[in-house]
């Protein structure tokens, strides 16, 4: 598949296998913007990985999303 160029949003992308899937991502040449409800954990994961987006987002609650 090819990626390259693309956004992609990864909930739950600030640790375990949402984070995989982001280092993937961005490793083929695609964008990934990264939503989870651990705000401080989001941004650092962004910032490690060259994201281009992170939104503090508790996906849990239905209102919020």
């Amino acid at each position: 598949m090819d990626i390259k160029g693309k956004v992609a949003v990864i909930t739950g992308g600030a640790s375990g296998l949402g984070r995989a899937n982001a280092e993937m991502i961005i490793a083929k040449g695609g964008c990934a913007a990264i939503v989870d409800p651990k705000k401080d954990l989001a941004k650092t994961a962004a910032k490690r990985l060259g994201a281009g987006k992170t939104e503090h987002v508790d996906y849990t609650d239905q209102a919020a999303v």
